[in-house]
């Protein structure tokens, strides 16, 4: 049974959900939301029909895709009876997921991205993490990023410690949460039931507010080992390997924290009556916020360097702000680029 939603009147009273039993062997519904992965879905569906555990439905939805995802999906449905799909014209990202989810029956709601594969046990581990932790309603993993052909290990491990616990008053005070992306999230079906559908305003970026808004309600239980490849290729919006000096990406990026700061803030009101600023949230995203006006040609704003936590970090955007606008960005692409000599110094700087 699902409590009632608590209206309140300080963050300190918010109260992680309470949580009913689970069965035995409870059904895991896992949402895939694809666009233009036909190269790369087949491998990412063949990694779950390689689960350890097998009572499991696969959920998709082809959001438009122009490749040949759709008869590849239909091709692996007609083998496999566990597989249920949906074809839509492009709508995003999060309103892909609404219609996978729309599918689902299960009492686990795990996410998959269309271009990732799971380890052979990432279900099994997954669903004795929810056993053993009746009233944790979220279990995480980090996962390994990889080259897209799966040969060669970018990063062992991200996050390199997912947080755990009951983090909801941290990520309401303005605490950075470290979650994993997309296919290390499961969820109870209570939880994903008081957040879907999520707003499909977010064409991308959606599985990392579904996960904000779960902190805020559920417990989360981590697994501490990488049992998914995700895979590092020039389409990932954003990525630990990389910060962009590209403007339109820069631009994508910075929109989605802002987005993704209004909908934590929204989702506080419309569910505890709480009334919380995004301005809290500024220092996760402060670094596209910067790049956002050094690329736009705009001034550097005080209160956005504020947000930057080391001093040496300030001294650096100031400089870059106060060069030209060629200079700076020149500067900028320069200690961007894979060879630059200082291109570590600068990226730890920046995100210091």
């Amino acid at each position: 049974m699902v409590d009632q939603k608590p209206l309140l009147h300080d963050i300190g009273q918010l109260e992680p959900m309470v949580l009913g039993p689970l069965k035995p062997e409870p059904k895991v519904s896992i949402l895939v939301a694809n666009y233009n992965y036909g190269h790369l879905i087949g491998e990412t569906l063949t990694s779950v029909y390689n689960q350890t555990y097998r009572h499991f439905e696969i959920c998709i939805c082809d959001d438009g895709s122009s490749d040949h995802s759709r008869e590849t999906i239909i091709g692996h449905a007609s083998r496999h009876s566990q597989i249920k799909y949906i074809f839509q014209v492009n709508q995003g990202v999060g309103q892909a997921l609404n219609a996978a989810y729309s599918l689902a029956t299960g009492e686990i709601i795990a996410l998959l991205d269309a271009d990732d594969v799971w380890l052979p046990n990432k279900l099994e581990a997954t669903v004795d993490r929810f056993r053993l932790n009746n009233q944790a309603g979220m279990v995480v993993h980090p996962v390994r990023q990889v080259s897209q052909d799966l040969r060669e290990t970018l990063m062992e491990r991200f996050p390199a410690s997912p947080a755990s616990g009951w983090c909801g008053v941290r990520l309401l005070s303005g605490e950075l949460i470290g979650l994993p992306p997309c296919s290390g999230l499961s969820f109870r079906s209570e939880v994903a039931a008081r957040i879907f559908p999520l707003d499909p305003a977010f064409r991308q970026c959606a599985d990392g507010m579904l996960r904000d808004l779960a902190t805020l309600i559920t417990a989360i239980n981590v697994i501490d080992e990488p049992l998914g490849l995700m895979r590092i290729h020039g389409a990932n919006l954003t990525t630990t390997t990389d910060i962009p000096s590209d403007l339109g990406k820069v631009l994508k990026v910075s929109s989605s924290y802002r987005k993704i700061w209004e909908e934590r803030s929204a989702f506080a009101k419309r569910e505890f009556g709480l009334d919380v600023s995004t301005d809290r949230w500024v220092h996760e995203g402060v670094i596209y916020l910067l790049l956002e006006r050094l690329l736009t040609k705009q001034p550097v704003d005080p209160k956005l360097i504020h947000h930057v936590r080391s001093l040496g970090a300030r001294a650096m955007w100031q400089m870059l702000f106060l060069c030209p606008f060629h200079s700076g960005g020149a500067i900028l692409r320069n200690f961007w680029t894979p060879a630059s000599k200082l291109k570590r110094t600068f990226k730890r700087l920046a995100s210091s």
